[in-house]
């Protein structure tokens, strides 16, 4: 069940100019028309129809943080009550540190990604939460992102191939002067918005906006442009699989992220440190499906898997690859 929510009706055309989108929010109408075969007057309609509804909520833009010398930490938090989920996730939500918030059911309540450019600050932020909150905290656990390479989603049409990247890439070490950090601001939760939008929001011209944007596309500072969906209202949830690997050789654990990228809703593999080793992400129709993948899983990589753990992403509450209020 999914909470009782309206569940859109999507046909196939729905679907394409989705599956499209999430390969590139700001493909032109044009371009959309020409990939799925409709028109320009009906892909305008049925994104609209879409927004309208609330299946799309955002578009937004992935930026590739490890340029900027930042590195992303998983924060997971168990809490003594309920009752105290809302003032947690709304300390994390105002947090100019945070790129992902959202409640979770199974073992954790809670889930962040945190930016941090060194232990140090890491520690500051958590030890700046905790001094707040520790009496509604039972547990807590971070981890280190390493790699984290993320497939758009082929459920959406299934003939179709995914597409990968990534946003913690080992790109050059780039620095955003104030006109580009005023761009990277805006299309990080506006990536759909045209020029002139763009141009009427930051102030900046024209020629600037498309000079600056190719500019950061070349540097890698823009991994992606995506669209939010929301999975209730297709009728999917997302679950997260956590991992404990024994004795992973580097060509089983690349085996089981090519399980996870051509695995029809399989959408993310994050290697990470700590006390788990892998960070699965499997968009699903409903639990069976998703116990029916780590069946498969744990049969294929029984030589590798020691131990696993299940949460599902109940609501998220903020996604913003460039949260940062000033300049770095």
């Amino acid at each position: 069940m999914l909470n009782n929510c309206y569940v859109m009706n999507m046909d196939s055309k729905d679907r394409a100019i989705l599956y499209w989108l999430d390969h590139d929010a700001r493909a032109s109408l044009g371009q959309i028309a020409r990939r799925t075969r409709l028109s320009k007057q009906v892909v305008d309609y049925r994104i609209k129809r879409l927004e309208k509804e609330g299946v799309i909520r955002c578009y937004y833009s992935v930026i590739n943080f490890s340029p900027l010398g930042y590195t992303q930490y998983k924060l997971y938090i168990k809490l003594t009550s309920a009752m105290h989920e809302s003032k947690c996730i709304e300390h994390w939500k105002k947090s100019s540190n945070t790129i992902w918030v959202a409640s979770c059911r199974g073992h954790w309540d809670i889930t962040v990604s945190i930016l941090a450019k060194n232990a140090k600050e890491i520690g500051n932020i958590i030890d700046d939460f905790m001094q707040k909150h520790s009496l509604n905290i039972q547990e807590k656990d971070i981890l280190i992102t390493q790699r984290s390479p993320v497939f758009t989603r082929s459920y959406l049409a299934a003939t179709k191939e995914k597409k990968e990247f990534v946003y913690t890439a080992g790109a050059e070490e780039y620095t955003p002067d104030s006109t580009e950090h005023t761009l990277l601001l805006y299309l990080a939760e506006h990536a759909r918005d045209s020029i002139l939008d763009i141009m009427k929001s930051t102030g900046l011209t024209r020629d600037i906006i498309h000079y600056r944007i190719r500019k950061l596309q070349k540097q890698s500072m823009i991994s992606q442009y995506r669209v939010n969906i929301d999975l209730a209202k297709i009728g999917l949830k997302l679950y997260k699989v956590l991992i404990k690997l024994q004795s992973a050789s580097p060509a089983r654990e690349s085996s089981l992220m090519q399980f996870v990228k051509h695995h029809t809703y399989g959408t993310q593999f994050l290697r990470i440190l700590g006390a788990w080793d892998i960070e699965l992400e499997f968009e699903v129709p409903d639990e069976e499906a998703l116990y029916h993948i780590i069946d498969e899983i744990r049969s294929k990589y029984a030589d590798i898997i020691g131990d696993y753990d299940v949460l599902w992403v109940h609501k998220d509450y903020k996604l913003n690859y460039y949260p940062f209020t000033i300049p770095l």
